[in-house]
């Protein structure tokens, strides 16, 4: 059976116990009461870092303008706490300073009231609010299967717990003012960092997005539609009604109309893709709730049950990302970087653009810095440079350093389902990515949308194909329409689009200018056919057949158009007018995806399945033809194009997360 004298020992402070316990064992309590006090002391002096002592340690550790203890938030509060520290002095200067006490303590029982004074003001230490452990922000890394968490604050140290609801999280690196964690596989919920027993603010972690990508989203945006059984929309179907819904999938958006049971859903909700009963509904037509025009809504259709995953207006972050990843550039160059936000609803998630709320901080400025996304780098050397975005933030290590000729860097990333690229004049970049805009990337490291087209929802395909001109006029493929739309530059912005390019039917692939303005469309055709449309400057139209599917086309230095055959592997090459020159070959099974032919006659083919870009030159003489991989650990390549400095420029399509790099040649 525990004693007494050994159950109130649990009261007591570890940190006192362990020193007095023994001298009050010998029954030296004043001894032992002079010595819990001075552990008070040195607690003080070790937590704001000073060798002061009594009063002057108390008037420093609790200074009303700069406390360096700060138990409460209310100034007189923490006033009336250093009275008790100050009662504390007392005690321990009348058994250090004096042959005897005033007030002897003369019984165990006596000893432990003053230990257990002692043991208050040690707990009152340990809530100070400037001392313990707070998250600033946090960094969700690592893979699927094993994502980390970097937190970054204050008063962490190696005795730093973190923990969730349930367990504690294994640390593999601590300091004062960072700690990176395991965190289980999918996790989701909120973790705190513990000094003592009391916790840190909470934040908020889901690595459930490590190594994902964005889900598909179905935005129900208008219900109750009423549907008819004939185009002129006389005779209404009975107990079925439509659902418009705004879908995104895979960074492609688009409208479209399901059928659903009368006053099921509301609008402003985001749905599941299906589930569907077992009952089907024929051919049906319906009115745009916007602009009252018909519409065919499907030929045929499962009656739709989708369950309903949360509101349009519940998006919350859950984390960001800071691409490229890592940056390699020379001096003076610029580099544009791109924020990913994730957000959450309930079971949906997207990515969405951040750059404009990041703050950014340079390790070394004098290397490289940020302002508004846009690096610049000043001198060669290497640097780090973080993010943050509410309590989020991310890092990036950046290399300021002369590269050689065949080197392979990252150039951009942030954009999805990255297709063609092309130079301007003046070194922009032009950048589709089967969406409803091009994107224009200035050699000041600056990008925005310059074109986009209208009612795109309506389209089945983004743009995928652009070419501009000497003057900076903008070509794009009209996807819903099968034509091609020209955008002239005013010198300030475009203007509304012209339409051409319709007097031969079928889907406009490669586009391409001369220099005296006609332009060159890839026309697909069936049957492994194709055509090549041409378009004069004065608008006149004319095509020509080709021997095999066009899809991507050049110019070469002669002004011929040179057409990739993935079925000849070889480059078909043509006059302006339709006549059949020759073919040049190529040593490579896999298909190409672009096409690009530099001043000096040299052609640059990206490859699709295998990643790689190969060049085909005529370095062996008259008719033989030598081809090289010039790079290759490509993701799906889709564009090609070059600066003029002689650099060559690779996008890579790859769902949600592709890129452009650099070649040096």
């Amino acid at each position: 059976m525990v004693s007494f004298k050994e159950e109130i020992w649990r009261v007591i402070h570890p940190e006192l116990k362990e020193a007095v316990k023994p001298i009050v064992f010998v029954e030296k309590y004043d001894d032992a009461i002079f010595s819990a006090f001075k552990i008070i002391e040195a607690s003080i002096q070790d937590q704001v870092g000073s060798k002061k002592i009594g009063r002057e340690l108390l008037n420093y550790a609790f200074d009303e303008e700069d406390p360096k203890i700060k138990i409460y938030d209310r100034a007189g509060d923490n006033s009336s706490i250093k009275k008790l520290f100050e009662g504390s002095i007392v005690f321990r200067n009348e058994r250090g300073h004096r042959k005897a006490p005033v007030h002897p303590c003369e019984s165990f029982e006596e000893c432990i009231r003053y230990l257990s004074f002692a043991s208050l003001l040690l707990d009152l230490l340990t809530k100070c609010k400037n001392t313990l452990p707070k998250i600033e922000s946090v960094r969700i890394f690592g893979t699927s299967d094993q994502p980390r968490a970097e937190l970054k604050g204050l008063n962490f140290s190696a005795k730093t717990a973190v923990k969730t609801k349930d367990s504690t999280l294994q640390v593999v690196r601590s300091d004062t003012g960072s700690i990176e964690v395991i965190l289980p596989p999918k996790f989701s919920g909120y973790i705190q960092v513990y000094a003592t027993t009391i916790g840190s603010n909470q934040i908020y972690c889901d690595c459930s997005l490590v190594g994902s990508n964005a889900d598909n989203m179905y935005e129900l945006i208008s219900t109750e539609i009423v549907l008819f059984r004939d185009p002129s929309c006389q005779n209404t179907y009975e107990g079925i009604v439509g659902g418009l819904i705004r879908a995104t999938e895979s960074g492609h958006t688009s409208l479209r109309i399901i059928p659903v049971l009368p006053n099921s859903y509301s609008a402003g909700v985001y749905i599941s893709h299906g589930p569907y009963e077992n009952r089907s509904i024929s051919k049906a037509w319906y009115k745009d709730p916007d602009t009252n025009d018909i519409k065919s809504a499907w030929d045929s259709s499962l009656i739709a049950s989708p369950e309903i995953l949360g509101s349009v207006k519940g998006w919350q972050l859950s984390g960001i990302e800071l691409l490229p990843s890592r940056v390699m550039c020379e001096v003076g160059e610029h580099r544009t970087l791109t924020v990913i936000g994730w957000e959450i609803n309930g079971p949906v998630r997207r990515k969405v653009d951040y750059t404009k709320d990041a703050e950014w901080t340079s390790k070394n400025a004098d290397v490289a810095f940020v302002k508004n996304g846009k690096l610049f780098s000043k001198k060669l050397g290497k640097t780090s440079i973080d993010c943050t975005v509410g309590n989020f933030h991310s890092t990036i290590n950046v290399d300021v350093a002369y590269f050689s000729k065949g080197e392979k860097i990252k150039y951009f990333e942030g954009l999805p389902r990255l297709q063609k690229i092309r130079f301007d004049r003046d070194d922009n970049l032009y950048i589709c990515n089967q969406s409803d805009s091009v994107f224009r990337l200035d050699k000041s490291g600056v990008i925005g949308k310059v074109v986009t087209i209208q009612n795109f929802n309506d389209y089945p395909f983004g743009i995928d194909c652009i070419a501009v001109g000497n003057n900076r006029e903008l070509y794009v493929n009209n996807s819903g329409k099968e034509g091609i739309l020209k955008f002239e530059w005013d010198g300030k912005k475009y203007g509304p689009p012209t339409e051409m390019g319709t007097s031969v039917s079928g889907p406009k692939k490669g586009i391409i200018v001369s220099n005296d303005g006609a332009l060159y469309v890839a026309v697909m055709g069936s049957h492994g056919k194709g055509k090549i449309l041409c378009i004069l400057p004065d608008g006149t139209e004319s095509s020509f057949d080709t021997l095999d599917m066009a899809i991507h086309l050049a110019l070469d230095q002669d002004g011929n158009i040179c057409i990739p055959s993935n079925k000849d592997k070889a480059i078909h090459v043509y006059k302006t007018s339709g006549e059949y020159i020759k073919k040049i070959p190529y040593d490579s099974s896999d298909s190409v995806s672009d096409i690009l032919i530099d001043s000096k006659g040299r052609i640059y083919l990206t490859m699709f399945s295998s990643g790689t870009l190969i060049s085909v030159s005529n370095i062996r003489g008259e008719g033989g033809f030598w081809t090289e991989t010039i790079a290759d650990g490509f993701n799906t390549p889709c564009g090609v194009a070059m600066d003029s400095a002689g650099k060559v420029y690779v996008s890579n399509f790859s769902g949600d997360s592709n890129s452009i790099d650099k070649i040096y040649l």
